[in-house]
């Protein structure tokens, strides 16, 4: 049977700035308005057919896909490619394909999820789209004053492996961590790094361990109750991390898998497209259990 495989991404919308200019005619007047209604401003621009997506040197068609589920979306996303085909005369004549892939995406600010199917026809990878994705939501989104990053969703227990393959060795643990604006995913990681209070405006912070001259760092274990909780919270899409080991220069990524959701074709071609929810949350609920 044949599978469909899809990339999760997790994201995080934050303000541009605590002290924003906003429009005379705009309809939030401060932050805290800006931040209620941060979902809601993007849901408008994903569901903006006008809206124009394009990557380095082509166009991007795009197409929404609505669906009466609140703050899911699906949209059809591809590109125009010319095919040469020959008849039984040999003789030659080109047709146009759109090779697509299916775009899902929950908006509801406790999951906030990109999920992008893997079609190589259309976008040899789904970091790709992700990126085209990336770029144009910033783009409309700088207008209102929020922006929005996207980080892979991990396995922790990924980390933790290599942190047992490199155990006696490692010289520095460096997260560099996405501020949360999710309070599901934020809770034990804001408490263990105390760095996430937003007077400073600061939306990246890189956390770094390092070893003592001639030592190594210890107890990197489950164990280790902060430790865990920022691996739990990079895990989720909160950010990444990456080891310096004894005798490299070169930083070593902790995990270098990102989570995918594999699904039977048959499962979600030409069904309702709340069916196709359905089938795709019942697979992402089960991440980072």
């Amino acid at each position: 049977m044949s599978k469909k495989v899809f990339f999760v991404y997790r994201y995080q919308i934050l303000p541009l700035s605590n002290n924003f200019q906003f429009k005379l005619d705009s309809e939030y007047r401060s932050n805290e308005d800006l931040i209620a209604n941060k979902n809601k401003i993007l849901g408008e621009i994903i569901k903006n057919d006008k809206v124009d997506y394009y990557g380095k040197g082509y166009s991007v068609i795009s197409k929404y896909e609505s669906n009466s589920l609140s703050g899911v979306h699906f949209l059809r996303m591809g590109v125009k490619k010319t095919l040469s085909l020959h008849d039984n005369e040999f003789k030659t004549k080109t047709i146009n394909d759109y090779p697509n892939s299916l775009v899902y995406v929950n908006n509801d600010p406790d999951k906030q999820l990109l999920v992008i199917e893997h079609e190589f026809e259309a976008f040899y990878k789904p970091k790709a789209l992700k990126n085209i994705i990336d770029k144009t939501w910033n783009r409309y989104l700088k207008n209102e004053g929020l922006v929005v990053y996207f980080s892979e969703i991990t396995e922790s227990s990924e980390f933790w492996e290599t942190m047992l393959l490199y155990k006696g060795r490692i010289k520095n643990l460096q997260f560099n961590f996405i501020r949360p604006n999710m309070a599901n995913i934020s809770g034990e990681a804001v408490k263990a790094i105390k760095m996430l209070k937003n007077n400073s405006n600061s939306h990246k912070t890189t956390l770094a361990l390092n070893a003592p001259k001639n030592g190594v760092l210890d107890n990197l274990t489950p164990d280790n109750q902060e430790i865990a909780a920022l691996v739990d919270y990079q895990a989720e899409g909160g950010g990444k991390s990456t080891i310096r080991i004894k005798g490299h220069r070169k930083k070593i990524k902790t995990s270098k898998k990102q989570v995918t959701v594999e699904v039977d074709e048959i499962t979600i071609e030409n069904v309702p497209y709340e069916k196709v929810s359905d089938v795709l949350e019942a697979h992402l609920d089960n991440i980072n259990d």
